[in-house]
């Protein structure tokens, strides 16, 4: 897992319920809006850490766990 996916997940992890746009993660994570859809989601995704729907982008219940492991430096 790459410095981005990290910082998604962190991110994400410090919204809580709220989750976040596309739009949102591009300009807090610096980085094109196709470059997260093309490159970084499909792979939190597949792992089951990422969810999306209407209301944008979310943790899944194994992506709270990873986040938090990776804010808490264990991973």
């Amino acid at each position: 897992m790459g410095t981005v996916d990290r910082a998604y997940l962190r991110f994400l992890l410090d919204r809580g319920a709220q989750g976040a746009s596309l739009r949102m993660l591009g300009a807090k994570l610096q980085v094109d809006q196709r470059y997260l859809t093309t490159d970084i989601e499909p792979f939190l995704i597949q792992n089951n850490f990422l969810s999306i729907d209407a209301k944008g982008r979310s943790l899944t219940t194994p992506g709270i766990e990873c986040a938090k492991e990776i804010s808490e430096g264990k991973s």
